[in-house]
């Protein structure tokens, strides 16, 4: 081992000293490349070029270096589900290849902050907990407390995420990742976007956790000297290569040693940083000078993959399998079973949905439109005269209300895509279990503002004074609008990017909407396009509607000539035509008025676009792991 080495290796007082279950891992990479597909996918990139080093428990390690250097990259090569595909070189955790359980040992903080900002701080921990520990209840409520006093979260632990700062939110972060007892913690540029102060104490915080005998990697872009200082060890990266490792009091010595001499008073990390990131052609001589050196063993304090060469002939065929397959010790595939994880999705569902459902404004919203279209229709008299205004508003009820809750499911998936990659990566729960709890919690919130909208204007319009047809009405536009929710989430989860999302959506709706029996008649369309009126829902729940409405009693003929059956007719003459002459006037007839097909059809259709929106989130590119392979379904 190289003369320094005894700054890198864990002491035995170390892990001797630390009162812990868990299992201390010493994290080791060797020779480690990984190469990049470039655009026309014939030729790759190489960005790390034979990176090695070793991460110790009890110690914080900074993987540091300019944008482009390769931290990201190697930090995800350290995770075996991000580290993705054309990865060379070898990792063990103590020695051996890394093998199923200490995958599960794990932990990885991403740079943002992917949180439901509805919750309080408590509240995402209590929900994290119930997903990924299998224990009680009353165990899962006592992690999250001694979580929350270990990461100094207990001033804002009743504070909803989007009322917490910075520091605060960073450290949920990591509070989510820790309450799984991880034996390795990575963490993506933590101090990102934090103030001194506020990283400064985000150190004193992951210098704790390390203290517990947990292995600690932290990629880090420019850090303050007091952060700098406070890690145990740095590895500094340039262009993918390796060209310093040790403790931070040993960078200056090291590059005066090559000849770059720093600055008194001046930051350690910037100057290392000027160094490895400098324009020009006295940028790329400095920058083969360090390479070159540490490549040469002139850093007395860097580690030789030679160091782990008895270490790494452990990597026998056993262990291959090892790591394919796991050990059957190591337990069930999930913490938690399907049913219990669709519980608990479904009330943290709920809980987020009610908060961003059922707010004032929606209320305001909902209400003024009520009002609006009630007194628009006020007390529409039942003849032949106003039948095409008593069929406005049921098709307006048909058209406007799936229609909000079409955006609002939109945009549910999308929001929510980065916190489901991150919750996946981590195996909390079957994705089958997430989807169908979305749809219950939901689904009875978007169908609030619809029922509230019915049971009052509705009757301020006069459709229809049988009770019967009310309660028939109702269930046609819950259906309605569940239908707008599952093409909303079909197209929601079909889209990565919002904005081509809300164009996909529109040109949708408007198709869907204009062969739907209001705008143009079925037989104006053009023969050709008539069959898209089958796959228009609101064409199933306009023409079931409407049925109901108008066979409910026979329609006054009053002169008007709107009904063939009235023509000629006038109120005097006391003639009466039927439900199906009036359906028959309005352009529905045969099978295109029957209530029970129409409803049927809205069911299936509900089925088949909200199956089809699951397969997409499901098997689409675009819903796979950021690592480069599919999650576990």
């Amino acid at each position: 081992m190289n003369a320094g080495q005894a700054n890198v290796v864990v002491p035995v007082e170390i892990e001797a000293s630390v009162t812990t279950r868990r299992k201390s891992i010493t994290v080791r990479w060797t020779d480690v490349t990984k190469e990049v597909p470039l655009d026309d996918n014939k030729s790759t990139r190489r960005i790390l070029h034979g990176v090695s080093g070793v991460a110790v428990p009890g110690e914080v390690l900074a993987l540091m270096g300019p944008s482009g250097s390769g931290k990201t990259t190697l930090l995800n090569c350290l995770h075996p589900e991000r580290r993705g595909a054309r990865v060379g070189g070898g990792v063990t955790c103590n020695g051996r290849p890394m093998r199923k359980r200490e995958k599960r040992r794990i932990a990885y903080v991403l740079q943002e902050d992917h949180l439901f900002q509805q919750l309080t701080v408590y509240e995402t921990l209590l929900f994290t907990a119930r997903l990924r520990l299998a224990t009680s209840e009353a165990d899962k409520v006592a992690a999250v407390n001694s979580t929350i006093e270990t990461l100094g979260l207990e001033k804002c632990r009743k504070t909803a995420l989007s009322l917490c700062s910075g520091g605060e939110k960073k450290r949920v972060s990591i509070a989510t990742e820790m309450l799984t007892d991880p034996s390795i913690l990575l963490l993506d540029e933590p101090t990102s976007g934090l103030d001194s102060t506020t990283a400064a104490a985000l150190m004193r915080t992951l210098k704790s956790v390390a203290a517990e005998g947990r292995t600690v990697v932290s990629s880090i872009h420019q850090p303050a000297s007091n952060v700098f200082m406070s890690f145990d060890c740095v590895l500094l990266l340039c262009d993918g290569r390796s060209v310093f490792y040790g403790p931070p009091s040993a960078t200056m010595p090291y590059f005066a040693n090559l000849g770059f001499q720093c600055p008194a008073a001046y930051n350690p990390a910037d100057f290392a940083m000027d160094l490895v990131n400098a324009p020009g052609d006295e940028g790329l001589t400095n920058k083969k000078t360090m390479v070159d050196a540490y490549a040469e063993g002139k850093c007395p304090t860097a580690y030789s993959p030679a160091d782990a060469a008895e270490e790494s002939s452990l990597a026998t065929v056993e262990g291959s399998l090892t790591l394919k397959g796991g050990d059957a010790a190591d337990g069930a595939k999930w913490a938690t079973g399907w049913a219990y994880q669709l519980s608990v999705l479904t009330r943290r569902s709920f809980r987020i949905c009610r908060a961003d459902l059922l707010t004032r404004i929606s209320l305001l919203e909902c209400l003024c439109v009520t009002v609006i279209v009630g007194l628009l229709w006020w007390r529409t008299p039942w003849s032949e005269e106003r039948v095409h205004a008593r069929f406005s508003y049921v098709f307006f009820a048909m058209i406007f209300w799936p229609f909000s809750a079409l955006f609002s499911a939109l945009t549910s998936f999308p929001q929510e895509r980065a916190i489901l990659e991150r919750e996946r990566a981590s195996g909390s729960y079957r994705l089958s279990a997430y989807f169908l709890s979305k749809s219950l919690a939901e689904t009875p919130l978007r169908m609030a503002f619809p029922l509230l909208y019915l049971l009052v204007s509705y009757w301020m319009a006069g459709i229809c004074d049988n009770f019967g047809v009310f309660l028939g009405f109702v269930a046609i536009e819950l259906l309605v609008v569940i239908a707008g929710e599952s093409l909303g989430y079909l197209i929601g989860v079909t889209f990565v990017n919002l904005r081509r999302a809300m164009a996909a959506c529109t040109i949708v709706v408007i198709l869907l909407m204009l062969v739907g029996g209001f705008f143009l008649e079925g037989a104006v369309i053009p023969l050709w396009m008539r069959w898209l009126r089958f796959l228009s829902p609101f064409s199933y729940a306009g023409a079931a509607a409407s049925a109901l409405v108008f066979t409910s009693a026979p329609t006054p003929c009053d002169g008007s000539d709107v009904i063939a059956a009235c023509v000629g007719l006038d109120a005097s003459s006391g003639a009466e035509a039927s439900g199906a002459e009036v359906l028959e006037a309005l352009g529905l007839s045969g099978i295109n008025a029957n209530i029970g097909f129409n409803v049927s059809m809205l069911v299936v259709w509900s089925c088949v676009v909200r199956f089809w929106a699951y397969l997409h989130l499901r098997f689409l590119p675009g819903n796979r792991s950021s690592g480069g392979a599919p999650r576990r379904q």
